[in-house]
Parts: C-alpha cells; sequence; structure tokens
C-alpha cells in the first residue's frame, strides 16, 4: 500500500485519482498532503460556487425576460439528469472508501469498469448501486401507475373515454 491507496484494487489509480478521494482523507492527511487536500476543497468549492452562479444567471433570465420553458420535456430531463448522478456518485462514493480503505471491496472477475457512471468491478459498488435502480424502476412504475390513473378518473368524470396511450 502507498499513500494509504491500495495498488491491487482495480482502478486504483484510474478514475478515482479524483477530489472526492483526496477530500474523504483529509482528517488523516499528514503535513504533506494537507496541500493536496487543501487543492481539493478549493476545487470542489470552485465547483459548487459555480454551479450556483449559473443557477442565479439562469433564473434572472427566466424572470427578468419571462423565458417560458415546457415544464414536462423540463422536469422529465432534470429527473433523468437526479438519477443518472445519484447513481454515479454512488459508485463513486463507494470506490472511494475502498480505495482509501474505510470499506472493504470484493473484486468480481470479469466485470467492467465504467468511468462515466461510476460502476466498479466489486460486489459492494454493484449491489448498492443495483438497490438504488430498482428504487429508481420502483418511483417511475408508480408515477405511471399513478398518472394513468388520474387520467382515468378524469375521463370519467368528465364523461368521455379513457384511451390509455401506449408506453415509449
Amino acid at each position: 500500500m502507498e499513500d494509504g491507496v491500495r495498488a491491487d484494487y482495480p482502478g486504483a489509480y484510474g478514475s478515482i485519482e479524483s477530489k472526492m478521494a483526496t477530500v474523504s482523507a483529509a482528517l488523516e492527511a499528514e503535513p504533506k498532503d494537507q496541500q493536496k487536500t487543501a487543492s481539493a476543497i478549493h476545487d470542489l468549492s470552485l465547483g459548487i460556487g459555480g454551479a450556483a452562479l449559473l443557477l442565479i444567471i439562469l433564473g434572472i433570465l427566466m424572470i427578468k425576460f419571462s423565458v417560458k420553458i415546457p415544464m414536462r420535456p423540463f422536469f422529465l430531463t432534470v429527473s433523468i439528469l437526479i438519477y443518472y448522478l445519484a447513481f454515479k456518485f454512488s459508485g463513486e462514493s463507494i470506490h472511494a472508501l475502498q480505495v482509501v480503505n474505510r470499506m472493504p471491496s470484493t473484486p468480481v472477475s470479469g466485470a467492467p469498469e465504467i468511468g462515466f457512471l461510476g460502476a466498479y468491478p466489486t460486489l459492494e459498488t454493484t449491489l448498492a448501486q443495483g438497490f438504488l435502480l430498482l428504487i429508481i424502476l420502483a418511483s417511475v412504475l408508480w408515477t405511471r401507475r399513478k398518472n394513468v390513473a388520474a387520467e382515468k378518473a378524469a375521463a370519467e368524470k368528465s364523461g368521455g373515454s379513457f384511451k390509455e396511450q401506449p408506453s415509449s
């Protein structure tokens, strides 16, 4: 083990050379690592600040210029983005904890490492992300079922007939 990172771990020197792993080890940083930790926290703060500034500008533009955005596509896009980020962050976070020896890791042979999804070849990341996928699927199915029931009730109330839309 070198500098608290397990060299035998799949992907130990790949994408996990991220700021998250550095920040997670900040509490036990030795003096030589404190500059790296400060840099990681600075980068993280810049990212959060930049995103907040972008949201403020977008909000001002929407209010000032009455930008009308179609709500259904907007919220569908935002929902997909949130699901993706939750999936990726869960994998990256567990992987970061494994690399700094805060969580056990059980390598799964033959499983791929997919960086843009935060998928790593360990049992722990696979189980956590699989559980998250089940939650996402249940949420989508529950929402779809609720919407169909509401449309049916509205059609019956208005005296019209309900025609179920094919799922896409």
